[in-house]
């Protein structure tokens, strides 16, 4: 089978729904993030458990595919130390939040080094 889908809004309490837009387009996979795009570390609202249920039901209701998309600020390819230890740790939280709900896959962008850098950082 095929997946299709985007990028959707999560900000539920802003009154957009991601699975209703996805329903009403069709898709069968999208994406979310679990907090900003500008921020390293997820909202906590998947810590709840009421949240992360009616995720769950959902998906499998459905037979949809939802993804977690890391926020931009995330630069896993960074040669700078503490850029690049932010990025791991904003990683192992996105895990956390997309295990909680249940969802598919956590999508990173993998980010760049300076331009001429080639020092990697060592973990």
């Amino acid at each position: 089978m095929i997946r299709v889908g985007a990028h959707l809004n999560n900000s539920v309490s802003a009154g957009q729904d991601p699975r209703q837009e996805a329903e009403a387009w069709g898709m069968n996979c999208f994406q979310i993030m679990c907090g900003s795009s500008m921020k390293p570390y997820p909202s906590t609202h998947y810590k709840d458990s009421a949240y992360a249920t009616a995720w769950q039901n959902y998906m499998r209701d459905n037979d949809v595919w939802v993804v977690n998309h890391m926020p931009y600020i995330a630069n896993i390819g960074s040669t700078e130390t503490s850029k690049w230890e932010m990025a791991v740790n904003s990683l192992i939280h996105h895990r956390r939040c997309s295990h909680a709900l249940g969802l598919s896959a956590v999508l990173i962008h993998a980010g760049c080094t300076a331009s001429g850098a080639s020092t990697p950082v060592s973990a």
